[in-house]
């Protein structure tokens, strides 16, 4: 398939195939939201805190079932599963942890090393006045690192879904080799290209939500029940078709 017809068709799913599960996570998300801005005491704080976190690891896992049935070339939307759930889902938040990780890691041991924490701690507490040219370029650099990192994570983190999702192997979606030679035979400018424009898409959708979520009450709930679970499934869809690229001969 060439970017055109993978784009198109991962627009084109969610329109036929809607995932009913996706907006009550959702909507469970933004009642938290509400809650948390109100006084609460701290069990109910701590109670809402791991409910949202299992709603994302749900979401997670969901976005790994949709990104399965692309590759499988299955148009129609996965059931709930909990069985399936509860294993996809655990398997990709250590997926999503350790590739979250890397870079922060990886950021943390250059400025390290660099004596970037030094140059801070002597500065900021005792003087109180702003850093020289020279740290300010030093800082730079650092932060220039660290995005750099991040999106090259980002790169691999994705592919590693959806090697998760055909294989259901964490070794196999940690294995950074395997994830590469897949990016690789895509062609890394069309994998680059088809990412970037999958973020572009889904930016410009949830503007427009955003947008729409001026109109009270109506608004807020098109955001959270349309917009955001259409942009979770063209994403999840359009990342298997990208999958399967890696995979034509």
């Amino acid at each position: 398939m060439n970017m055109k017809e993978i784009i198109t068709k991962a627009l084109q799913v969610p329109f036929r195939s809607f995932h009913y599960v996706l907006p009550v996570m959702f909507l469970v998300l933004y009642i938290i939201g509400e809650l948390v801005y109100t006084p609460q005491e701290e069990i109910v704080l701590t109670i809402l805190c791991i409910i949202e976190i299992l709603v994302y690891i749900i979401i997670g896992a969901i976005s790994l079932d949709i990104t399965r049935k692309a590759i499988n070339h299955v148009e129609k939307l996965p059931s709930f599963n909990i069985t399936r759930i509860i294993t996809d889902g655990i398997k990709y938040m250590i997926l999503f942890i350790i590739y979250t990780l890397i870079p922060l890691l990886a950021v943390y041991i250059i400025a390290y090393l660099s004596g970037l924490f030094n140059i801070i701690s002597l500065t900021v507490p005792l003087t109180q006045t702003v850093l020289t040219t020279n740290q300010y370029i030093h800082l730079g650099i650092i932060v220039l690192i660290g995005i750099i990192l991040a999106f090259i994570a980002i790169l691999y983190e994705i592919m590693a879904g959806a090697i998760l999702a055909k294989t259901g192997s964490l070794r196999s979606a940690l294995n950074i080799k395997q994830v590469t030679n897949n990016i690789t035979h895509i062609g890394w400018t069309k994998y680059i290209t088809l990412i970037i424009i999958s973020s572009i898409i889904s930016e410009l959708i949830f503007f427009i939500g955003s947008l729409i979520s001026i109109i009270p009450l109506i608004g807020d709930l098109i955001l959270v029940l349309l917009i955001k679970p259409f942009i979770v499934m063209f994403n999840a869809y359009m990342y298997g078709l990208i999958y399967n690229e890696s995979q034509d001969n």
